[in-house]
């Protein structure tokens, strides 16, 4: 089976803190991988452009007043 299946082997059939970990740290690179992906190109390299832009001015440059802090991402942190 691949990778990212991850399927269940013999030792998994009793809780262990050995393979719980090694799935959860599998999750979280596979995770991280995805969304640091998807955001290097729509907000590191701008790979989109403006095509389907609700805003097109740049996104580091937009300080609005509808967020508590300023900037979406800071309230979404």
């Amino acid at each position: 089976m691949a990778f990212w299946m991850q399927p269940v082997g013999a030792d998994q059939a009793t809780f262990s803190l050995g393979w719980m970990s090694s799935v959860f740290i599998r999750i979280w690179v596979l995770l991280l991988i995805a969304a640091g992906g998807l955001h290097t190109w729509f907000y590191g390299i701008d790979g989109q452009g403006k095509l389907l832009k609700y805003d097109p001015r740049p996104y580091m440059k937009r300080k609005n007043a509808l967020y508590k802090y300023g900037y979406q991402a800071w309230d979404n942190m």
